[in-house]
This record gives structure tokens, sequence and C-alpha cells, in this order.
């Protein structure tokens, strides 16, 4: 979030909230805060905090965040990529993924294993049902 977008959000938390007071330095102080987080995910929580509670702090924006990432992050499965046998690859690999998954986005799909060949299925139940010879 740039510091345009922090104004847009504390009006609009002003806004949500008619008892939260501003002045000139809020937006400062809460860029600050908030800089690492999308603007989107910013104005979601906000949202969702105004429909429990009916003041709003900073700081109850900033819990709520990491309560929806938290949410997001639980059972978050690494994806192998190519030469992630290299630690600098994996580890960069690893941290895109959680940024991915941590704003929202669904973790790809791990590819379906395929069969080498298609196998003989008559073949292998050709014998189903028989009896088996007493020579046996």
């Amino acid at each position: 979030m740039n510091s345009t977008e922090t104004i847009q959000l504390v009006r609009y938390v002003a806004a949500l909230f008619p008892a939260v007071r501003t002045d000139p330095h809020t937006a400062d102080a809460w860029h600050d805060v908030l800089h690492r987080y999308p603007i989107e995910q910013a104005r979601a929580a906000a949202v969702r905090v105004s429909e429990r509670q009916t003041f709003c702090s900073l700081a109850d924006i900033v819990a709520e965040l990491k309560r929806t990432r938290a949410v997001a992050l639980d059972g978050f499965r690494y994806v192998p990529v190519p030469g992630d046998d290299d630690p600098t690859v994996y580890l960069a690999a690893r941290r895109e993924q959680l940024a991915a998954v941590a704003a929202g986005h669904r973790a790809a799909d791990p590819e379906a294993l395929t069969a080498a060949r298609p196998r003989p299925v008559a073949e292998l139940t050709a014998a189903t049902g028989r009896d088996i010879p007493e020579e046996l």
C-alpha cells in the first residue's frame, strides 16, 4: 500500500466508524504500520471489524489482517518447482508461494501422476471368476 492508498483507507475507516478521530498525521502513522499490506485486504479487514464492533483502531485492523492471513496459510503445502534442490531456489519459491497464499491467491494444484502405458485390463481380468484347476 502506498501513502495515497493509506490516506484513502484512513478516510474509509473514518466513514465506517464516525467516532474515529483523525488529524493530518494519522495517515503517516497508519502507513508506517500498514505499508506491507495491500489496500484491498486492509479495506476488507476494516469491513469485517465494522461487522462486529462500533469502534475501530489501527490495532483492530492489523489483528484482522493477521487473522485472515493465518486462516489463508492454514494447511499451506509447498509445491516443488524445478531446481529446488538448490536452497536458494527453494527458499525463493517457498517465500513466493507463501506470499501468494497469504494474499488470498489459491496455491497451484500439483500435477496428477500419469501412467507410463495403458494396462491390458482384459488380459488381467480374463481369469477372474474361473475355477482353480485341481492340479495346482
